[in-house]
């Protein structure tokens, strides 16, 4: 298969934006080595994909907002649940969590989920002389939008960068209160930390919300909305210790497996596998955050349970015909496989009304429900969607400039 072109690729996507198109590129239709036979069922199967990938991920749709929202924060009256999801984030050439100062070239970003419809829009800030703010727009409309934006930064100066941002974000938030949308605003601070500094541990606060000095104590203004900071690639994951236990039979024994049962074990097995689901951590400050981290519900993999990577464990093997199982050893396990990826989830600035752990269990329903994809994702919607206005910033529009020698 041929590499990607660099320049082709890029810039086609984005010609056709420009016009309203979607895109999405496919493979040729590959065919058998020994009878050249076109291979149809796998093109078809990555067609499909495809279209659901721009039906779906290029419009922002996550199925049964509201659904959600009236399951999670049940206890929460009716007037005062969030009527939109906010989820500010910057887009940048490398994706996820990168360490060390982020370059100048980035396009920051905020999508909101209208809870009723489950209607997805999106604005952008940007340099244009000062610091502009681009209308709301539809999903599909922003990415064309998006893609005739050029150079993409917020200043050539990091601090005026920094200024524009929290700018940016207070903007959006308080209107968005102002209106009585009582939002339920993320912010992924997995690279905004660098531009808003109260993101970081040590300084974040729902008792003082400030936003540089220019902006001090919004937890005043923005009173009826949620703020919630979403942080990736950086929590641990979670290793529940378990055993096996086992009773000693034989084909010669005569008792049913019930009455086995009922006997105390023989022997236990130490084992061990990933914990899934949502934990709350107790430590406890008088910053007023509570810290969660949501581990995916579906293991990647179906490896048994138990495996070490340095010595040899006892397993169960079953031979074919018989009723019962042997005992033997097996050799350390030194390869790989994929582990769920917690995302931490903290709980700052929340309404006198809200249960944190509701508010933090809505966030983690947001990682899945896709129209285009089964599994669990790594962020919440409408976060998640920042992989797709990525496509349309293409790598000549954001090359890097200059870094400035200074770490935050």
């Amino acid at each position: 298969v041929k590499p990607d072109d660099k320049v082709n690729k890029p810039s086609t996507r984005q010609a056709l934006a420009k016009i309203g198109s979607g895109v999405q590129f496919l493979l040729p239709i590959a065919k058998t080595r020994k009878t050249k036979h076109l291979k149809l069922t796998d093109f078809f199967h990555r067609m499909q994909s495809a279209l659901k990938d721009l039906f779906s991920a290029h419009s922002g749709r996550i199925d049964g907002v509201k659904e959600k929202v009236d399951k999670y924060l049940q206890n929460i009256p009716l007037e005062a649940r969030p009527k939109e999801i906010l989820g500010f984030t910057i887009v940048r050439k490398q994706r996820g969590r990168f360490r060390g100062v982020i370059e100048n070239t980035f396009l920051a970003v905020v999508m909101r989920l209208n809870v009723d419809t489950g209607k997805c829009e999106l604005c952008c800030a940007y340099e244009k002389g000062n610091l502009e703010i681009s209308p709301w727009f539809s999903f599909s409309d922003a990415l064309a939008f998006i893609a005739q934006l050029t150079p993409i930064k917020l200043a050539d100066k990091r601090n005026v960068s920094k200024t524009r941002f929290m700018d940016f974000v207070k903007q959006i938030i308080s209107n968005s209160v102002e209106d009585g949308m009582q939002p339920l605003v993320m912010i992924d601070s997995s690279n905004c930390v660098q531009l808003w500094s109260w993101l970081k541990d040590e300084e974040i606060n729902t008792n003082q919300i400030n936003l540089g000095q220019q902006f001090e104590n919004m937890q005043d203004e923005w009173q009826g909305a949620r703020l919630i900071r979403i942080r990736q690639e950086l929590a641990p994951g979670i290793i529940e210790k378990k055993a096996r236990h086992l009773i000693e039979t034989s084909l010669e024994d005569t008792r049913t497996k019930e009455e086995l049962n009922k006997l105390p074990p023989t022997l236990k097995i130490p084992s061990a596998s990933s914990a899934t689901g949502l934990f709350r951590l107790s430590a406890t400050n008088q910053t007023g955050c509570v810290a969660y981290l949501s581990v995916a519900r579906e293991a990647p993999h179906q490896y048994s349970r138990g495996q070490s990577c340095y010595r040899s464990t006892q397993t169960l093997a079953n031979k074919v015909g018989l009723k019962i199982s042997q005992l033997s050893t097996k050799a350390p396990f030194v390869n790989r496989w994929p582990s769920p990826n917690p995302l931490e989830i903290v709980v700052t600035l929340r309404q006198s009304e809200d249960n944190p752990d509701d508010l933090a269990a809505l966030v983690e329903s947001l990682r899945y429900g896709f129209g285009h994809y089964s599994d669990w994702t790594g962020l919440p919607a409408p976060l998640f969607f920042e992989r797709v206005v990525r496509d349309y910033i293409s790598d000549f529009a954001i090359a890097d400039e200059d870094i400035e020698s200074e770490q935050d």
